[in-house]
C-alpha cells in the first residue's frame, strides 16, 4: 500500500513541473501542503461516515468554582482572568458575574479571551461563578455517533438547534441550572485559536460529573510532506477522488499550476465529487454541499 501522502506529493508536483516540492520556496510548500488539508476536510465533511472509524471519548466536568475577574469596564466585553491559562477547560463557559442576572460567557477570540454581553457593573473587578457548560471535543471529531451519557445520571440527547434546547434566552433562571439533559454542537476558537466544535449543554451543572460518547473519527491534518498516512480515503478511491480533489485545491491555493492543467483538473475534481455523491445517495449519507446535521 502507497503513503497517501506520498502519491499526492508526486501529483503536486506532476502539476506545478517540479521534480521535487524541496525545489519551492518555504512559502509555496506550505500553501501545497495547506491545499492537500483543505482537501482533506473538504471530503471529510460530504464523504459517507463508513469511510471512517469510530471511537470513544469521555471527560470531567468541573463543579461550579467562584473566581475573580479584573480590567472590567462598563459597556465593554474586555476582561482579565489571571488564572485562564492554567483553566482552557473555561473557554466559551457560563459566567454569572455578581450583580447581573444574565449568564454570561468567557469565549476565546482570535486573538484573546472577551466576555460575550458587554459588561453592565462599575467596578473594574467582580467576583463570578463559572458554570462548566460547554466542552471541546477531540481533536479529530466528525460527528457523533449516538447520545452523550452522562455517568451515573441520565442520557443527553443531541439536538440541532438552540431552539429545540430551549435556551433562546440565557437570563440565569432556574431552568437553567442542574442535571443537563439536551446538548448540540458548535463552533468556537478553541486555544490554538482555531474554530472547531464544541458541545454546548442546556443547563448549567451545580456539580462535578463525568460525560461519555461514541464519535466518528475524521483524518488529522498532514504536518509535513514526511508524514506517512494511509487513513485519508479508503484505498480504492485515492485516485479518483483524493488526488482529484486535492489538485483543485492545490489549482485554487497557488499560480505554479501550469494553466494548459486547469481544465483537466477542474474535470477530475468534477467527476470526484459526483463519485462522492453517488457513494452518499447509496449509503444514506451526504450529498456534496450539505453539511451533516448537527456535525458543527
Amino acid at each position: 500500500m502507497t503513503n497517501h501522502v506520498l502519491q499526492v506529493k508526486r501529483s503536486f508536483q506532476d502539476a506545478c513541473g517540479l521534480s521535487d516540492i524541496a525545489d519551492a520556496d518555504s512559502g509555496q510548500q506550505q500553501t501545497m501542503l495547506n491545499a492537500l488539508n483543505a482537501a482533506i476536510q473538504q471530503i471529510s465533511s460530504f464523504a459517507p461516515l463508513s469511510w471512517y472509524g469510530a471511537d470513544e471519548y469521555a471527560d470531567y466536568i468541573r463543579a461550579p468554582q467562584v473566581i475573580t475577574l479584573t480590567g472590567l469596564t462598563t459597556g465593554s466585553r474586555a476582561v482579565t482572568w489571571a488564572s485562564i491559562s492554567s483553566n482552557a477547560w473555561s473557554n466559551g463557559c457560563a459566567l454569572m458575574l455578581a450583580g447581573d442576572s444574565a449568564i454570561n460567557r468567557l469565549k476565546r477570540t482570535a486573538d484573546s479571551y472577551e466576555l460575550h454581553l458587554p459588561y453592565i457593573g462599575s467596578s473594574s473587578s467582580v467576583s463570578a461563578t463559572i458554570y462548566q457548560d460547554v466542552i471541546e471535543m477531540p481533536e479529530n471529531f466528525l460527528k457523533l455517533k449516538g447520545d452523550v451519557v452522562m455517568i451515573g445520571n441520565n442520557v443527553i440527547q443531541v439536538v440541532a438547534t438552540s431552539d429545540q434546547m430551549g435556551s433562546g434566552k440565557e437570563n440565569g433562571s432556574p431552568q437553567f441550572v442542574g442535571a443537563p439533559t439536551l446538548a448540540r454542537l458548535i463552533s468556537r476558537y478553541n486555544r490554538s485559536k482555531a474554530r472547531v466544535p464544541f458541545l454546548k449543554l442546556n443547563s448549567l451543572p451545580t456539580s462535578a460529573s463525568r460525560i461519555a460518547f461514541e464519535y466518528h473519527l475524521r483524518p488529522l491534518d498532514v504536518s509535513s510532506w514526511s508524514d506517512e498516512r494511509y487513513d485519508l480515503v479508503p484505498v480504492q478511491f485515492v485516485e479518483s477522488v483524493l488526488l482529484p480533489i486535492a489538485l483543485v485545491k492545490l489549482s485554487e491555493f497557488s499560480t505554479l499550476v501550469s494553466e494548459s492543467r486547469l481544465a483537466k483538473i477542474q474535470s477530475g475534481a468534477t467527476t470526484a465529487f459526483s463519485i462522492l455523491d453517488s457513494i452518499a445517495d447509496a449509503e444514506n449519507g451526504n450529498s456534496r454541499g450539505e453539511i451533516r446535521t448537527g456535525q458543527w
